[in-house]
């Protein structure tokens, strides 16, 4: 079952698709973008930028930019950075994030066609929106940030980003096996666009779905012909000894993905509960099934999730009201009503 949080409709909204052309597939390729400017680095590293952090929150980012894009797991190596509260980001391994004291820790991923720069950007600006006005639990955000710069050619950078949206899942589960390890602390995993995808992905491939033809129980392929909605519910002990809460900003991805016979359908069970804002009035999104391989797909962060879930598991907003005829993650996370949704579904209290 999927619950509606807001079962309101803009007639803006309407969801005929018009016919199929070349020029509007060019148009959603090349929208399917995040709305943060790209700055170069010396403006994330300003002190000025961390005016509004509080005492014991705690930041990090977690690069996967110099790997290749995985197949089936493999060695994880990424470049990790720790923010040392003067404006810097100072280079760390990954023992020294694993090692780190437990705490509620926010994980956001972002969509397409990010700089390093603005995937910073764009998590400072969920931080400060999340705390403006309203308390909360000392957190640590971990940034992760994936290569999603623009390609050459708008079709071919959408392709081949969401086939890299895929295979970076395999590295999120991996990370999230060691991570989740300290299970006092409750986790949130926060994802837009095609940074939906790796999330998904990621705790499908750690319960045991399949992913690329690839399951988690071995790195060995396994036979294309079973259904990745077949795979055992089986959760990573480690996922769910802690409180584990997903929230889905305008996934660009099939509507039916997280139905049990879904491409990440193993993933529901990985966590207490999932929030999906989709947006009935996304320009972007609305044509979403042009770039799908059968017609008639359509996105999820469209037309919300589809499927048969357990009941409480899955809730959805359709934020058309709050945020209108765009794909842009600044009107998200400008909106009021979207961040107290986040912060009431998504950011779970520690324990």
């Amino acid at each position: 079952m999927v619950w509606r949080l807001d079962e309101s409709r803009s007639a803006a909204g309407e969801r005929r698709i018009g016919r199929r052309t070349r020029w509007w597939t060019w148009t959603v390729c090349a929208l399917i973008a995040p709305s943060a400017a790209t700055a170069d680095y010396a403006s994330i590293t300003r002190p000025e930028c961390a005016a509004g952090r509080r005492p014991g929150d705690d930041f990090w980012m977690v690069s996967t930019r110099c790997l290749d894009a995985p197949c089936g797991g493999g060695d994880f190596q990424p470049a990790v950075f720790h923010y040392d509260g003067e404006g810097l980001w100072q280079p760390a391994p990954l023992d020294a994030l694993l090692a780190s004291p437990a705490m509620p820790t926010i994980l956001f991923v972002h969509g397409n066609r990010m700089s390093f720069d603005g995937a910073v950007l764009s998590a400072w600006d969920l931080y400060y929106a999340l705390n403006r006005g309203r308390a909360i639990p000392s957190v640590r955000v971990i940034i992760w940030s994936w290569p999603s710069d623009q390609l050459p050619g708008p079709i071919r950078d959408a392709r081949v980003k969401a086939d890299r949206a895929d295979r970076e899942s395999f590295y999120l589960a991996a990370f999230l096996g060691r991570y989740s390890a300290t299970p006092d602390a409750p986790l949130s995993l926060l994802g837009y666009s095609f940074g939906c995808r790796v999330i998904s992905g990621a705790l499908h491939y750690a319960n045991g779905g399949s992913l690329l033809g690839y399951s988690a129980r071995s790195a060995e392929p396994i036979d294309p012909e079973q259904p990745s909605g077949d795979a055992p519910a089986r959760v990573d002990r480690s996922l769910r000894s802690r409180s584990t809460r997903v929230a889905l900003l305008a996934p660009a991805m099939d509507h039916a993905t997280l139905d049990p016979s879904g491409v990440y359908g193993a993933s529901i069970a990985a966590a207490d509960r999932w929030l999906v804002l989709h947006n009935s009035c996304d320009p972007v999104l609305k044509r979403y099934r042009l770039l799908e391989p059968f017609p008639g797909v359509a996105a999820m962060g469209f037309e919300g999730p589809h499927g048969a879930f357990p009941d409480n598991a899955v809730w959805q907003l359709d934020v058309a009201p709050f945020v209108g005829r765009s794909h842009k993650l600044e009107h998200y996370f400008g909106s009021p009503a979207i961040i107290a949704t986040l912060a009431r579904y998504a950011i779970p209290a520690p324990p």
